[in-house]
């Protein structure tokens, strides 16, 4: 893990926005999550008041900035594009790893910048670890406070990243996914994409019931769990994503 530099001077051209926000001395900047309204129940009505937090996978930063507004210390952790992502490998007709990585990766690179445009602007103190979520050691946090939001479903090995986040985490974990009606109330990992895909960036659905059992198993029984809506756009319009958030704590 390395600590990242910021990067200054960006301009908002030089960024794809992933959360719609609220940017001071800017104004509000698009995006196809608009997460504003529902920011507290996606993050689990959490009091986030002095408490040091790890958010995997900020992607444009709105949780990240927003949890600090509340009192957080974040740092946030993202993987080093020479390495790069967990690509499903379903590469559509007519293309190739190189070709698919690289545009991806230019995608990954704008929303980065992204973070950091709006990191400047929100004068934030937030960090950025360059690394695997895989390779998570002792030698990072502990952390009093894990956020896990729609970020495992782009993950090859989900569980492991449970794994090594519930070992940094002293106090709470939180897990946001998509609710899938049709998965049951079974703790079920579905394989989400066929070869041909053109969602390179998704690999699984999930049950609120893996999270229960998997968290509960690690040593947070103590769980709370409910649904909400957040806009998403897609199809020209806004569209009212079902979404589900388990937040899980450690016994005393």
């Amino acid at each position: 893990m390395v600590p990242a530099a910021p990067l200054l001077g960006l301009q908002k051209s030089d960024c794809d926005f992933y959360h719609r926000m609220d940017i001071p001395g800017v104004g509000t900047v698009g995006g196809v999550w608009d997460l504003r309204a529902g920011v507290a129940a996606y993050l689990g009505g959490v009091d986030f008041r002095g408490k040091r937090v790890l958010e995997i996978g900020p992607a444009s930063g709105f949780l990240t900035f927003w949890m600090e507004s509340q009192g957080a210390d974040v740092t946030c952790l993202e993987p080093d594009l020479d390495q790069f992502w967990d690509l499903v490998p379903a590469y559509p007709r007519g293309t190739g790893q190189s070709q698919v990585t690289s545009e991806f990766r230019r995608h990954i690179e704008r929303v980065r910048n992204a973070f950091w445009f709006a990191h400047e602007h929100f004068r934030s103190r937030a960090k950025v670890l360059i690394g695997s979520a895989y390779s998570l050691d002792d030698s990072q946090g502990p952390f009093d406070i894990t956020v896990l939001g729609s970020v495992l479903l782009h993950t090859r090995l989900p569980t492991e990243i449970v794994h090594r986040t519930c070992a940094r985490t002293r106090e709470t974990m939180i897990v946001c996914e998509r609710v899938f009606a049709d998965l049951g109330d079974q703790p079920t990992l579905q394989l989400e994409q066929r070869a041909g895909s053109d969602n390179l960036d998704t690999w699984w659905r999930f049950s609120p019931e893996l999270f229960r059992r998997l968290l509960a198993l690690y040593g947070f029984p103590q769980q709370s769990f409910h649904t909400h809506c957040q806009p998403y756009w897609a199809g020209g319009q806004w569209n009212d994503i079902d979404m589900f958030t388990l937040t899980a704590r450690r016994t005393a």
